[in-house]
């Protein structure tokens, strides 16, 4: 039994991803649009490279550029004489920095000591500990505002950034002090000091435009200037120097109070770089790269959402299960397909990438590492796309939604990394949970480290924050397709039944059942027999058969038992009840006809059959399998003929049968041979190779009554089948149908009497929704028919007298009420009369007898005799109602 499973299951994959395939291929333009999307993004930053690289002519003769101003550049010197070259005085330096402290450690507090009051130097200080041995000779005590090296109330940023706005709105020039308290040139914050380790942050003011507060000689970045002094350079340093000096003027402190005023002297001296005009030229491709990429790999969104979406739209993959199809093979090909496709996609990227456009981060980077990144972003992104189609049903409305996301959230992911969080600061982890903010982070991080620093060669230089975009990736993916798959089994839609949120709980019912178990589970028929008394005799014995199967439910092909369905109304209105409480018992090579009204409840109790709608009471057993509770088994066992062709327009007539072929589990020796014999069947071998949207809409249904029949099912449901065919083709279908029963039953909804009569061994008639009559056609002739209609078309008079034709028709009534004095007539038009005769009335021998002697005597130029046709049946049964 579980080797027949997996025999099933690999059919089943083989079927849908080849229907997959084929479809794919065919879609031409989206298949061009997707390898051309991502080249284009890539073309784009080619032709910035090349517009660039023109102007600097040859990289190998690309300018170099001095970094710093010869002025800055002197040989070796200790740090604090660079005040003095380059300008600079003593008594013209104003700085100052924050103290701050991240931990309560008392041990931490006494050795970093305070500093306080307004001194020159340190001799007049009353500072202690190692903030107490920091030299102060550079600073001029007549500008020392508060606070004072102390240690603000709040955080230092609060204090600092509240005076940036009013530094901004009223400039200070160059040596101006008049306001009470400045920006700090630096801070250091302390986590822990003691005797054997220090450890600390330090900051340094990198506000770059001159005359902001003052020359601080720290923190200020060299520029062009002129007429600020003769050098042409404005008298400051870089943060660079600025870092160092903090650096080294906290560890002089540190040094003098460890070993009692001991002094290391520091130098300094810049290194020779060579800067080439390229390299800014890298840095700006790879930040543009960072910002096409993304939008390149994420335009697959609203591919994969769509192919899954039409399918839903168009009932195709609820038509799929009633076919056999298990939802879990139907995801894993969706999943492994778009991931083909993606790959495929991301392949032409690489390669063109690499060997085409030969941009920097395609041609450094460590090439696992950017497929390691692009593979969980393809995970994450088919995750995200089965997620989303559980709530939308529209496929023009997937493609929508999917571009909008797509787009947006890259553009959004894109600011976070430019301008909200750029590098060296972090992103938010929990922003990682969302896979585009996580995919646009990976590539920022890969294209900046190629930009400004090398690119990530090698898995060691890897940083945290990368490996945590590349897990989030996969977790996320995961975590997603997991909940996406549960959604679509829960959430109602418009076709199909939902299951029961615990539904992975529900342990499966044995598919055999106890004989016994029939009668004892019956407990709604003793409820229900008293409330059904006004049934006619034929519908209670069917009921009884159903309350009282011997054997097992597995015997028949199918058995319904009190099955009911009800509409909530809607806007006030009061519910519908489609379907009461019907019982049906159907036997193998049984046609069985289901007849009724527009509105009756047939489709209904088909779609309940079938899965579509999940019954509001009672159950039904198809082939032993419960619709309720064992719905995938069931499937397995029918075949289906929708009353509105469900088939794609892209796959031909042999493709939709191989498909269905494979679907049902046809072994591959034979699947050709069952195609060919299918499409002989039913007429269509001449049109094997066309696609379904260039048949005739008869072709069609012919088409849909074959897929019913491939794979040898159990019980068939046929929804009229035969609506569009011409009578010919008809004929020829009837045929079919008739020979196909064997070893299989059929169940038939149709208008057309004529083809119940001629089809159906039993036939059942339905009005809102209650079984109205059941049994053998001649059985309900003799029933609801009301014997026999006789036809008499009167003789017309030669000279066309109207009085001589009333007399000639008045004659006839006579005869026939002397003849036939039970005999009703029930029309009369331009002398041609119809009566229905009782049964048991008189001999219908010699009802001919009598007409023939005297029909020329009488007046009667033609007449004729039937039984009562199935459709005064119907319309008596329905007229009843």
């Amino acid at each position: 039994m579980e080797e027949a499973k997996e025999t099933r299951k690999s059919y089943q994959i083989r079927a849908l991803f080849r229907k997959s395939a084929v479809m794919q291929l065919r879609q031409k333009g989206t298949n061009f649009c997707q390898i051309i999307t991502p080249i284009f993004c890539l073309l784009l930053v080619y032709l910035m490279k090349e517009i660039a690289q023109s102007q600097i002519k040859d990289t190998n003769d690309a300018v170099i550029l001095e970094t710093v101003p010869r002025i800055l550049n002197p040989p070796l010197v200790p740090n604090y004489l660079l005040y003095n070259l380059i300008g600079l005085k003593i008594d013209d330096c104003e700085q100052w920095y924050y103290y701050d402290f991240e931990t309560n450690d008392p041990e931490t507090h006494e050795f970093v000591g305070t500093l306080t009051g307004e001194y020159f130097d340190t001799n007049n200080s009353t500072s202690t500990g190692l903030l107490g041995q920091i030299p102060n000779y550079f600073c001029r005590s007549n500008v020392k505002q508060n606070p004072y090296f102390a240690r603000p109330e709040s955080t230092i940023n609060q204090d600092i950034f509240d005076t940036i706005k009013v530094m901004n709105d009223n400039p200070i020039y160059n040596k101006q002090s008049i306001y009470g308290s400045f920006l700090p040139d630096g801070a250091v914050t302390f986590y822990s000091a003691n005797k054997t380790s220090l450890k600390y942050k330090a900051q340094i003011n990198d506000h770059r435009f001159q005359a902001y507060h003052r020359n601080n000689g720290v923190t200020k970045l060299n520029y062009p200037s002129g007429g600020v002094n003769s050098t042409g350079y404005s008298s400051i340093l870089t943060i660079t120097d600025g870092m160092l000096t903090l650096i080294d003027m906290i560890h002089q402190a540190l040094f003098r109070s460890l070993f009692n005023d001991t002094e290391i002297m520091t130098l300094i001296q810049y290194m020779p770089i060579k800067f080439h005009e390229t390299a800014e030229l890298n840095r700006l491709l790879n930040i543009m790269g960072a910002s096409l990429y993304p939008i390149a790999l994420s335009l697959l969104l609203p591919v994969f959402m769509y192919s899954v979406v039409l399918e839903k739209e168009e009932k195709l993959q609820d038509f799929m299960k009633m076919n056999g199809m298990r939802i879990a093979n139907y995801w894993l090909v969706n999943f492994i397909f778009d991931f083909i496709v993606y790959s495929l996609t991301i392949v032409t990227f690489m390669i063109f990438g690499v060997f085409v456009v030969q941009l920097q981060y395609f041609t450094q980077t460590n090439g696992l590492l950017v497929v390691i990144v692009l593979v969980g972003w393809g995970i994450s992104q088919i995750s995200l796309a089965f997620f989303i189609q559980v709530f939308i049903n529209k496929a023009r409305t997937a493609t929508i939604w999917g571009y909008l996301l797509s787009i947006w959230t890259v553009l959004w992911g894109i600011t976070l990394n430019l301008a909200v969080y750029p590098i060296p600061q972090r992103l938010p982890g929990y922003l990682f949970m969302y896979p585009h903010f996580a995919m646009t982070r990976a590539i920022y991080i890969l294209s900046y480290n190629c930009g400004y620093y090398k690119c990530v060669e090698e898995f060691s230089e890897v940083d945290d924050e990368l490996k945590d975009c590349i897990v989030s990736l996969y977790v996320a993916g995961t975590v997603i397709l997991i909940i996406a798959l549960y959604l679509n089994e829960i959430v109602p839609r418009e076709f199909g039944v939902a299951k029961h949120p615990l539904f992975f709980l529900k342990r499966k019912k044995p598919i055999e059942r106890n004989p016994n178990l029939l009668e004892s589970s019956d407990e709604i028929g003793d409820v229900y027999a008293t409330e059904l008394i006004d049934e006619d005799q034929q519908v209670k014995e069917e009921r009884h058969l159903v309350y009282n199967l011997q054997g097992s439910y597995s015997a028949y092909p199918l058995v319904v038992k009190d099955i009911r369905k009800i509409y909530k109304g809607k806007a006030g209105r009061p519910d519908k009840i489609a379907v009461k409480r019907m019982c049906l018992k159907i036997n193998e090579g049984e046609l069985f006809g289901l007849l009724g009204p527009n509105g009756a409840g047939k489709t209904t109790l088909i779609s309940m059959l079938t899965g579509l709608y999940k019954p509001d009471g009672g159950n039904a057993w198809i082939g032993g399998f419960d619709i309720i509770n064992e719905l995938d088994q069931v499937q397995l066992v029918m075949g289906v003929c929708p009353q509105f062709d469900i088939l794609w327009p892209e796959l031909t007539v042999y493709e939709h049968l191989l498909f269905y072929a494979r679907l049902k589990g046809i072994p591959p020796s034979d699947e050709h041979n069952r195609v060919q014999l299918a499409m002989k069947d039913v007429y269509l071998t001449q049109f094997k190779n066309l696609k379904t949207n260039e048949l005739s809409g008869g072709m069609r249904r012919r088409l849909s009554v074959a897929i019913s029949l491939v794979g040898n099912p159990k019980i068939v449901f046929l929804d009229e089948p035969t609506t569009g065919l011409d009578p010919e083709n008809r004929r020829q279908l009837w045929d079919i149908l008739a020979n196909c029963k064997e070893g299989k039953a059929m169940v038939l909804t149709t208008h057309s009497m004529e083809e119940a009569d001629v089809l159906c061994s039993r036939i059942a008639i339905v009005n809102e929704g209650v079984l109205r009559c059941i049994g053998p056609q001649v059985v309900l002739k003799s029933l609801y028919g009301g014997g026999y209609h006789l036809f008499i078309n009167c003789q017309k008079p030669s000279h066309h007298s109207s009085e001589d034709q009333e007399e000639i028709v008045d004659q006839v009534k006579d005869f026939v009420k002397n003849v036939l004095p039970a005999a009703i007539i029930l029309s009369e038009f331009n002398g041609n009369l119809i009566y229905q005769i009782p049964l048991g009335c008189c001999k219908v021998s010699s009802i001919f007898s009598e007409f023939e002697q005297n029909k020329l005597k009488i007046g009667i130029a033609d007449w004729g005799i039937s039984q009562s046709s199935l459709e005064d049946v119907f319309m008596r049964v329905i007229g009843a109602d």
